[in-house]
């Protein structure tokens, strides 16, 4: 059963002693809220695109769908694999081998990162591997962005004669 729930959370975090205020916007992939989504869209910095390194059909999605999806929108992407704690787990790796699949490789992320022009996190919230980096890189990102914009902005309508 799946449940149609958007998660929307606000977070103010410290950067280099400045106030700087998170909003996440979490739907899951899931089509029955494709229009609360779009709502999400505009005027973001960042788009972390997740997928399970042990599901490989989130992957495909995160590849195909979910990239040509926000490469229509100007947030930077991370490119994201969860439950990387369990790609090396036995039990899984014989579930996925009984289904003709097999966890995804580091080098298939990196390489569609790499496609993506997006840095790639391999995380694990279970163990907290990398979850925090992750996190920290999508704000990097945001704050360097939005200084580029700042300065093309007043390039392009600032001058001095």
């Amino acid at each position: 059963m799946s449940s149609n729930i958007l998660l929307f959370v606000a977070v103010e975090v410290q950067v280099d002693g400045k106030p700087i205020r998170m909003e996440l916007c979490d739907t899951a992939g899931q089509d029955e809220l494709d229009p609360l989504r779009n709502l999400c869209y505009p005027e973001s910095d960042v788009f972390l695109l997740c997928f399970s390194t042990v599901n490989p059909s989130t992957f495909v999605s995160a590849s195909t769908r979910w990239a040509n999806e926000l490469s229509k929108h100007d947030g930077a992407v991370v490119l994201v694999g969860t439950k990387s704690d369990l790609s090396t787990n036995p039990e899984v790796i014989k579930r996925l081998r009984s289904e003709g699949q097999r966890p995804i490789s580091s080098a298939e992320a990196i390489n569609l990162a790499e496609l993506l022009n997006a840095p790639y996190v391999e995380t694990s919230a279970r163990s907290g591997m990398f979850v925090k980096e992750a996190f920290d890189l999508a704000i990097t990102i945001a704050l360097r962005n939005q200084k580029r914009m700042r300065r093309k902005f007043w390039k392009k309508y600032i001058w001095c004669c």
